[in-house]
């Protein structure tokens, strides 16, 4: 059921950045309560109802004409999900431009959104849902936060050891070994495609382990074909440093491999 809301909760937040008024009254309950985000202007303000949600939205188009929100991540925690994301608007007036990132927590009970608390911090959110501190998770995001904005991985999660195993490449030189191992799967893998974005749609606890499901959006080298598909990621931990990682263009395949 977890994984349920948390699809919801994506659906939401498309409908949201479309400012689609029908689309999230669809996703949430009638009495749905909005609360004001912590640390902001509005920390303690309360609004119920899907007419508050259209207000909402008639608001946000009259201020800012343009209005685009990245989700970055999204993160189980039962019957609550935790959105990571990036705010992007401009002043419609004003031509201003504000980027901001921010979380968002929301409840979702039998199928239907029922409360939304927004947050500056996104550690606040992650306080707020229950979720234990889980550094193997947070060494991933930002490892995976520092390669989508410079393309390079974090070196210093690496050492000697690290292996890498590529199921998806039919060439692959596996085991990739080492930092200069990562280099060599890191070109493997470019060399397949003209472009290619990811992105994170979930990060997974598995102890020592942690799973990354990402979305990839890709243009093959020569073809010309796009792809889209989910893909994922086992990092395997051990004493602080990445020990193994396996990729796996199949979203299934690495939630087996990491034994969920």
């Amino acid at each position: 059921m977890s994984q349920e809301n948390v699809e919801i909760v994506r659906r939401f937040a498309d409908c949201w950045e479309r400012l689609d008024r029908e689309g999230m009254a669809e996703l949430v309950d009638p009495d749905v309560e909005q609360h004001g985000t912590v640390g902001g202007v509005e920390e303690g303000r309360v609004t119920r109802g899907v007419s508050a949600i259209r207000r909402d939205c008639a608001h946000v188009e009259a201020i800012w004409d343009e209005h685009r929100i990245e989700v970055h991540e999204l993160i189980d925690a039962g019957d609550r999900v935790v959105v990571f994301q990036r705010e992007c608007q401009r002043g419609r007036r004003s031509g201003v431009e504000l980027v901001l990132d921010a979380a968002v927590l929301v409840d979702v009970r039998d199928g239907r959104i029922v409360r939304v608390q927004g947050f500056m911090e996104r550690g606040a959110a992650l306080d707020a849902a229950g979720l234990s501190v889980q550094p193997n998770v947070d060494i991933v995001r930002q490892g995976l936060e520092r390669f989508a904005k410079t393309g390079e991985p974090s070196w210093e999660i690496l050492d000697h050891e690290t292996e890498v195993f590529d199921h998806d490449i039919p060439d692959a030189r596996n085991p990739y070994r080492g930092p200069d191992g990562v280099r060599d799967w890191l070109s493997d893998f470019g060399a397949a495609w003209d472009r290619y974005d990811m992105e994170v749609e979930r990060l997974i606890d598995a102890g020592d382990r942690v799973v990354s499901l990402v979305r990839i959006r890709a243009v093959g080298a020569g073809s010309g074909v796009a792809v889209e598909r989910g893909d994922g990621m086992v990092w395997t931990f051990r004493n602080g440093k990445l020990a193994r990682l396996d990729y796996f263009n199949d979203q299934e395949e690495a939630l087996r491999a990491a034994g969920l």
